[in-house]
């Protein structure tokens, strides 16, 4: 055993002793195969963290992983390719299918290219940021399926409208191998492109048609499967209403008669997921809610949490418009969303599983009416 005074002494001198080294090594191996598990490991280790390195910026790009990466990258065992989803495969047994389709959509949108990723954004792309755009966070539809797989929506209809032509291309290429891979006809649960002229509605630039192209994912066995394939499989002549969309989306309020706010539930740790710097937020579900909804938002975010976390995802809620919607209002909906538990809505305020995006004198309203919620009935008017 040569010892030196420092690594530069160590790495100049590497030169006279590598090979009486590997010769070492090799009769050391040979002789204990656990060896490279000790000394010869701390040779390997550089060497292997910049390879390691080198392939999440390949796979941030939207390369494949090489399966020496494969094998180091964390998640859930791969699934036999005779692994199916039937009527009677329990949410928490589709994990693993729900991570792999998570991550193929990432890597495929990664692959299309900043000039598509611009036309995505209506022309403005910003890569780590949110300003006048989106990135890919906000373009994930994976989320929204994991809540149909979940049980808590009926169905998603991936990239409608102006979208149409990124959602036939996921279509094609992620959504309907990954089902074809894995569930059986018996499965309760249909992927498939919507048909034009059946759910519709009128939009400041013409007719924006919701199912016509679009990729839809449904689940039969939700309470109100029967209602959606209604609606977006038949010829209608008129424009669908906003409740209808409502109940076919599975949205749990209303954006009409009163003030009302965007609500998101996003994935918390979205830089790890995505594989984005600074990446802030990302949307797993998003619709509008007026502020006398906002018992219904905490109770149906509660839901959707639950959902999710049975497919290793967790969810903090974001009521977006803090300052548009009363302090109360967005307090009760916190509340709601601890299932009306003050301890438990304290420490998701500490976890920032609810998100605080109001401050100063709003804030410590806010925080204020969260206490007063003991002591308040379940339902009741709300003053600004």
């Amino acid at each position: 055993l040569v010892k030196y005074c420092s690594v530069g002494c160590q790495k100049a001198h590497r030169k006279q002793h590598k090979n009486a080294c590997e010769k070492r090594a090799a009769e050391l191996l040979q002789s204990n195969p656990f060896a490279s598990c000790r000394g010869l490991i701390k040779e390997e280790q550089p060497c292997k963290k910049a390879a390691e390195l080198k392939e999440e910026q390949l796979y941030s790009q939207g390369h494949e992983r090489t399966e020496l990466n494969q094998k180091a990258a964390p998640g859930p065992p791969p699934f036999a390719s005779t692994f199916r989803v039937t009527a009677s495969t329990n949410v928490e047994d589709m994990r693993g299918i729900f991570r792999e389709l998570f991550d193929s959509e990432i890597r495929f949108m990664k692959g299309l290219g900043e000039e598509t990723l611009k036309k995505m954004c209506g022309g403005s792309w910003d890569p780590r940021f949110c300003e006048g755009g989106a990135p890919i966070n906000h373009f994930s539809t994976s989320g929204e399926i994991g809540l149909v797989l979940a049980g808590v929506k009926p169905c998603s209809v991936v990239a409608h409208h102006n979208l149409q032509e990124y959602g036939q291309l996921l279509y094609r290429n992620v959504l309907r191998p990954w089902y074809e891979k894995y569930f059986s006809e018996d499965s309760g649960f249909v992927c498939e492109l919507g048909s034009p002229g059946c759910a519709w509605y009128e939009s400041d630039s013409g007719v924006a048609d919701i199912a016509g192209g679009a990729s839809m994912f449904i689940n039969l066995n939700h309470s109100d499967a029967s209602y959606a394939i209604g609606i977006l499989r038949t010829k209608n002549s008129r424009a669908t209403t906003q409740e209808e969309l409502r109940k076919v989306f599975g949205y749990p309020a209303s954006d009409e008669g009163g003030i009302e706010s965007l609500i998101e539930y996003q994935f918390q740790n979205p830089a790890s997921i995505y594989k984005i710097k600074n990446c802030c937020c990302s949307p797993c579900l998003d619709f509008r809610a007026i502020e006398s909804d906002a018992a219904s938002v905490g109770r149906h975010f509660r839901q959707c949490r639950e959902g999710m976390l049975k497919l290793g995802y967790s969810l903090a809620l974001d009521v977006y418009h803090q300052d548009e919607w009363s302090p109360r209002a967005v307090a009760t909906a916190w509340y709601y969303a601890a299932g009306c538990d003050m301890e438990e809505c304290l420490q998701m305020l500490q976890a920032d599983q609810v998100w605080m995006r109001c401050c100063g004198h709003r804030k410590e309203w806010l925080i204020r009416e969260l206490f007063n919620m003991r002591s308040r009935q379940p339902s009741f008017v709300y003053h600004r």
